[in-house]
């Protein structure tokens, strides 16, 4: 795997949702959320890959709440049709 888009993105909370590219809260702030949210970001050709070789940290200020990624993932491989 060489790089992690989001795409769309559920999510509800009685605080904030912060999604970060990066090992911790130190990273860059890609989604900051509040409340309820569904966004099919990739019906409209839209896709959080800001840093996109980094890990995908979250935090939740409130005391409950879900959250949803869709996450694709790219990877670079040599396929061996003759294996088949």
């Amino acid at each position: 795997i060489v790089a992690a888009s989001i795409g769309s993105v559920v999510s509800s909370s009685d605080g904030f949702w912060k999604v970060y590219r990066g090992n911790d809260a130190t990273g860059t702030l890609v989604l900051d959320l509040a409340a309820t949210n569904f966004l099919p970001l990739p019906q409209i050709d839209i896709s959080v890959a800001n840093t996109s070789t980094a890990n995908i940290y979250v935090t939740n200020s409130g005391t409950g709440g879900t959250l949803i990624l869709e996450v694709t993932k790219h990877a670079t491989y040599t396929e061996d049709l003759g294996a088949i």
